[in-house]
């Protein structure tokens, strides 16, 4: 079989098996290979953008605006998701990351809520029943927080903008693999 014949093949079989744990009721194995989490983002309403990467181990979706009215810089608060494969090992799982831009601090509830939904989607899937149950209330109230379970750290942040006119919160997802 030549070089490309068995890329081929390796990308089938990872699409097949990414597919079959994708159907299965319950949680998520953390140590599939990172193209197994793309499509979470099309399952929890954020239509995907980027393809998955082999180079870097990475996909995502497109900003999802998510309050009606821009902020000072002109920019509304939106959501995307992320896959992001280890930095020393493309074809590892790194994190899965929800990512909430607050650009309009009078929307900031909302979009807040917005980021919960997605939150809850998101982590039900992957986590199944073993997922945190405050998570949704450390989201709306955009204060960090860490739960370490079994095979993975979910992780709730927030980084402030220099400017102090809006801030980023994060959801994420690390598999701890023994």
């Amino acid at each position: 079989m030549n070089n490309n014949a068995l890329k081929v093949s390796t990308a089938a079989l990872l699409t097949a098996i990414a597919a079959t744990a994708l159907a299965s009721p319950g949680a998520l194995p953390a140590n599939l290979h990172p193209r197994a989490y793309c499509a979470l983002a099309k399952d929890s309403g954020l239509p995907s953008r980027k393809p998955y990467s082999e180079a870097s181990g990475t996909c995502g979706s497109d900003r999802k605006q998510v309050t009606p009215t821009p902020g000072a810089t002109g920019l509304h608060n939106s959501v995307f998701y992320a896959v992001l494969g280890a930095t020393d090992n493309p074809r590892a799982l790194g994190r899965l990351s929800l990512v909430l831009n607050v650009n309009n601090m009078r929307e900031s509830e909302a979009a807040k809520n917005a980021l919960a939904q997605h939150a809850e989607q998101l982590v039900s899937r992957v986590l199944g029943e073993s997922r945190p149950s405050n998570l949704t209330n450390a989201v709306v109230q955009g204060k960090p927080k860490s739960w370490r379970l079994a095979t993975w750290h979910v992780e709730v942040a927030r980084e402030d903008s220099d400017d102090k006119k809006g801030y980023t919160l994060y959801v994420r997802l690390t598999p701890q693999i023994p």
